[in-house]
């Protein structure tokens, strides 16, 4: 897969639980950043569902990262992230996590009206 390939083919959004399910693809996760390695190549958030998650960067942080962030990625065997693309909502984002988790646990109960296809659009 190619780093176009993030933005080419569905990125459902999913909680930590769901990632053993998805090795192999992409999907967009959202967290509030625990700590981030020293050398910048790498940090943990927390999840919707209240999980620790590891993300893998391609290259070093060039800004800090804390608060509320949005993850494009591949999942990976060990159910890492690594990460193509984030979005960064910062610590001041006033999001509730637990409704998100609520909103995700919705699309998949009743995935026939939320395909996959337009999951990214939520």
């Amino acid at each position: 897969m190619t780093m176009g390939d993030a933005f080419e083919q569905p990125r459902p959004r999913v909680n930590a639980s769901m990632l053993p399910q998805h090795v192999g693809k992409y999907v967009c996760l959202m967290g509030e950043v625990m700590d981030v390695d020293p050398n910048g190549l790498m940090f943990a958030v927390k999840t919707s569902d209240g999980q620790r998650v590891q993300i893998n960067l391609p290259e070093p942080l060039e800004e800090m990262v804390a608060g509320t962030i949005e993850i494009v990625g591949e999942v990976a065997h060990n159910c890492q992230i690594n990460c193509h693309s984030y979005i960064l909502f910062g610590a001041d984002a006033n999001f509730d996590m637990n409704l998100y988790d609520e909103a995700i646990k919705l699309t998949v109960e009743h995935s026939k009206h939320y395909p996959v296809g337009n999951s990214s659009l939520f």
